[in-house]
């Protein structure tokens, strides 16, 4: 228990069951439900107030007797969220140990299921500042590879998670009540929702970071054209200012009273034309 371990798990001993897991921790859940300064009666874990995905994983230790159940958390803050909502819920100690982790394996999967509207406006905003031009690509690209770590760790986390709640659902582990295992198969299913969801999140990110890319290239693309018409324009006036910049003494402009006036003339002619033509094909 007092080990860090990285991995979810399960493991049964003579006596006891030990459960590993992993919830979340971080800022407060989007649904804006703050814990009171004292103890006070709340609906469900759900409603506790536990930490958003925000400042990622915490683990969470349960030990499941068959007249107690230990609790460690690794962070006091999450420690006293869970304890809180349990205290508001005494009718279900009485039902058995098990009823009381079940409860606790619950509020972690519902955090988990919360924490998927602030991926989705986290993943909102990204978007938008992905297709927005005020922002430095590098920054950008810092924000689309930070939350790409965040994602495969949660999601290596989750996948190990989700065996153990498999195990668990199936009524696998020695001790189990047999009248609990359609609940916690019903927090099985939740936390498999929320798996598939953050598959979705990756493939959507990695959608981000090709959009990106392209908007670079786009934007490349037209600088590159610009600065290609530039080139074009100016490349026959300057084969015209070198052509009278030749010093040969038989060129019959150098002594005309006009041709400085006219070699400017027919630069202006030109590079109007230039421009007119590129103007009618849509390349300006």
């Amino acid at each position: 228990i007092w080990a860090a371990r990285e991995l979810p798990k399960v493991e049964s001993f003579a006596g006891y069951t030990h459960v590993l897991l992993h919830g979340l921790r971080g800022e407060r859940s989007v649904s804006g439900l703050a814990l009171p300064s004292s103890p006070s009666p709340l609906p469900s874990l759900a409603a506790a107030g536990l930490p958003a995905a925000s400042g990622g994983s915490a683990e969470l230790d349960v030990v499941v007797g068959q007249n107690f159940v230990i609790l460690h958390a690794e962070s006091a803050e999450q420690h006293e969220h869970i304890l809180r909502a349990v205290c508001a819920q005494m009718h279900i100690v009485a039902k058995g140990p098990w009823w009381l982790a079940h409860a606790i394996v619950d509020g972690v999967v519902d955090d988990y299921v919360r924490a998927l509207d602030v991926w989705e406006e986290a993943l909102y905003q990204l978007e938008r500042d992905v297709l927005s031009a005020g922002l430095e690509p590098k920054t950008v690209m810092a924000r689309v590879f930070a939350k790409k770590r965040q994602l495969r760790r949660m999601r290596r986390t989750g996948s190990y998670q989700r065996e153990v709640l498999l195990r668990l659902s199936r009524g696998q582990i020695e001790g189990i009540p047999h009248e609990i295992v359609p609940y916690l198969r019903d927090v099985y299913e939740h936390f498999a929702r929320v798996a598939e969801y953050f598959d979705g999140y990756r493939d959507q990110l990695s959608g981000l970071l090709d959009a990106h890319m392209s908007a670079q290239s786009n934007k490349m693309n037209e600088v590159m054209k610009t600065l290609t018409l530039i080139s074009t324009i100016m490349l026959p006036l300057t084969f015209i200012a070198g052509v009278y910049g030749m010093n040969f003494q038989v060129m019959p402009e150098l002594a005309w009273r006009y041709g400085y006036a006219a070699a400017l003339g027919l630069m202006l002619s030109t590079a109007a034309a230039i421009v007119y033509w590129f103007y009618r094909k849509g390349w300006m």
